[in-house]
């Protein structure tokens, strides 16, 4: 018989693994380390930009300038750097303020000066700036809209950048003539520095009348001012062939992949298989948990073991007034497809610590979840049909408490299969 070992510890750890592979004290000193800067302004915005920031204060021997802008869940201690948090995922008037502050401090910069900017996950929201004459009222408004809709990401990005001063390559040219370096990590599927934060430093090759045409596409209301301002030139985002790109160098630092190899990495060393399903997967929670549950099956029942892994960015859609978030709605799904099959345990978490609605990085399923849930009288059909698995995994007891990891590279997976004889704790 050979050696138990512990599902929940073995998939905990491998998360562990993952989100420290992708934590800015980890992995930003090497790149500060390539670029010397004389006097930098320092500008951070998203999930890890409080820490992001702090690691520049410590590194930086000399006075240093700037500006971050976080969670509040987020915040951190700064001794030079201005610290605003400010609200996620619905933005807030001190997302303006900080958007705002960072493009005057961009504006000062003269030729021999250097933006650092300093980029995570979240910064769409936390950088909110209204063009003059739009209310930040009437950019929430047309976000919910757009979500309630049906548009995709790249939908929504598309106007967003059209109705904003800070985005689409719009914090690079304000900082022009200075030189502009971005290090950024990756909250994105296929890392398109485009997306990641709606791109302030990058050019964006969307129009304005493409931002038209989706909010007519969805028959989204739009007020007689934003209609007029989508018409004018200056709603352009910043496009490649401007000059006030020119000076521009941009580094993705960290990424989904590199947490996957991590997990990879510690799992190869634990000579356990490993089953690499990439860091873009993407779809509507409950159906690609029943895909990866039947992938887990067929390895089951043709006598192979390991762990599954996968990252990328999962979606609850319909879900009107739901508990829990993708993560957790994966991992209830999937315990009910696994239906308690024995010997088949899993995670499913967002690396940044907080999956949808609620403090929770996610869940743990086993094959008792479903027995657990049956004694408390619970209804794990219904409670997914209902969007309730923040409901359903607080009742079990399984749920996977971090809190904020300062990090954010989107969702981790993984789905322990042991092999047979083994024994499991």
């Amino acid at each position: 018989m050979e050696p138990a070992i512990d599902p929940s510890q073995l998939l905990r750890k491998l998360f562990d693994d993952a989100v420290r592979s992708v934590h800015p004290s980890h992995i930003l000193t090497p790149y500060l380390d390539k670029h010397a800067l004389k006097n930098p302004l320092i500008l951070a915005a998203g999930k890890a930009a409080g820490i992001m920031a702090q690691i520049a204060e410590h590194y930086y021997k000399f006075q240093i300038n700037g500006l971050a802008v976080s969670p509040y869940t987020n915040s951190v201690t700064l001794s030079q750097i201005k610290e605003i948090t400010a609200g996620h995922p619905t933005p807030n008037s001190a997302s303006k303020q900080a958007a705002t502050e960072m493009l005057h401090m961009a504006n000062a910069l003269g030729e021999h000066d250097t933006l650092l900017f300093l980029l995570s996950g979240g910064a769409s929201a936390l950088t909110t700036c209204p063009p003059q004459g739009i209310s930040l009222d009437e950019l929430k408004f047309i976000n919910k809209a757009l979500l309630a809709s049906g548009a995709d990401i790249k939908e929504i990005n598309i106007v967003r950048k059209h109705l904003s001063d800070f985005n689409g390559g719009r914090l690079a040219a304000a900082a022009y003539p200075a030189r502009t370096i971005t290090l950024a990590i990756s909250d994105v599927p296929g890392d398109d520095r485009k997306t990641i934060g709606s791109g302030p430093t990058v050019a964006d090759r969307a129009t304005s009348e493409q931002a038209r045409n989706i909010l007519k596409k969805y028959q989204v209301t739009t007020s007689n001012t934003i209609t007029q301002h989508l018409k004018n030139k200056v709603s352009e985002s910043i496009k490649s062939a401007d000059p006030r790109l020119s000076n521009n160098h941009y580094e993705i630092i960290a990424t989904a992949k590199t947490a996957l190899d991590a997990a990879e990495t510690t799992l190869k060393g634990m000579e356990i298989p490993v089953f690499n399903l990439g860091d873009m997967v993407e779809g509507e929670a409950a159906q690609v948990a029943k895909g990866h549950a039947n992938y887990a099956l067929e390895l089951k029942q043709s006598n192979r073991h390991g762990v599954i892994i996968s990252g990328g960015e999962l979606t609850v859609t319909g879900a009107g007034d739901y508990t829990g978030g993708p993560n957790r709605e994966y991992a209830l799904a999937l315990a009910i497809a696994l239906d308690g099959h024995e010997n088949i345990h899993a995670l499913s978490a967002d690396t940044d610590g907080i999956d949808g609605k609620g403090q929770i990085a996610g869940a743990l399923i086993g094959p008792d979840t479903l027995e657990q849930a049956q004694s408390l009288k619970m209804d794990p059909a219904q409670m997914l049909a209902d969007h309730q698995s923040g409901d359903f995994f607080q009742m079990v007891g399984s749920e996977l408490n971090t809190g904020p990891t300062l990090t954010n590279i989107s969702d981790f997976r993984a789905i322990y299969i042991s092999p047979d004889g083994e024994t499991t704790s």
